[in-house]
C-alpha cells in the first residue's frame, strides 16, 4: 500500500512539474504546478483512505483495457466508490476552503482540446493541467522504448489552444 501510495504520490509531483514547465511563464508557473497536483487529490485521498476501493478502481481500468468497453478511470471510481475521483477532490478542496480558481482548474475539461486560442485563463490552466497528467501517465506506464513516440502524439495536440494569452493590462 505504501508503494502505491508513492507511486501516486510521485505522479502527482511529476504532472505538476511538466505544468510548470508547460505554462512557460514564471508567474503562471506555481499556480499551474498545483492545479496540476491537485487534479490528482481525489485519487490521492483514495489510495490513502481507502485502498482497497483505489485497487478495485485499478483493476476495473486495467481489465477493461484493449476491450471493447474499456473502463475510464471516472467510471471505475465511481462504481467502486460511489462518486469520481474528480468529485471527491473538488468537495474536498472546497471543504478546505482552497480557492475558486484552484477548485476551477481542478476539473479535467472533456474532449480534445479546442483548435483556437483560449480565452479564458482558467480553461487554459485545465487544459495545460490536462495534458500535463497525460503526460505524466504516459511517461509511469509506457514501456521506454515507445515514451518518446507517445509524447510526440501528445504534443500533436492543437498548440494554439493552449498558448498563453496576452496579459491583462
Amino acid at each position: 500500500h505504501a508503494a502505491q501510495l508513492k507511486t501516486e504520490f510521485l505522479r502527482s509531483l511529476m504532472a505538476g512539474s511538466l505544468a510548470r514547465e508547460l505554462s512557460g511563464q514564471t508567474r503562471e508557473g506555481e499556480e499551474m504546478f498545483l492545479g496540476a497536483l491537485f487534479q490528482n487529490l481525489g485519487r490521492l485521498l483514495t489510495e490513502f483512505y481507502f485502498p482497497e476501493e483505489a485497487q478495485q478502481v485499478r483493476r476495473q481500468v486495467r481489465d477493461a483495457q484493449g476491450t471493447q468497453a474499456p473502463v475510464s478511470e471516472a467510471t471505475a471510481s465511481a462504481r467502486a466508490l460511489g462518486i469520481t475521483y474528480e468529485e471527491l477532490g473538488v468537495a474536498v478542496a472546497k471543504r478546505w476552503g482552497l480557492p475558486e480558481g484552484l477548485t476551477s482548474v481542478m476539473r479535467r475539461p472533456p474532449g480534445e482540446p479546442p483548435a483556437r486560442a483560449i480565452d479564458k485563463p482558467v480553461d487554459r490552466q485545465r487544459w495545460l493541467a490536462r495534458l500535463a497528467n497525460e503526460a505524466a501517465d504516459v511517461i509511469l506506464t509506457t514501456e521506454p522504448d515507445k515514451t518518446a513516440a507517445k509524447l510526440r502524439q501528445l504534443g500533436e495536440r492543437p498548440p494554439k489552444a493552449l498558448t498563453r494569452g496576452p496579459d491583462p493590462a
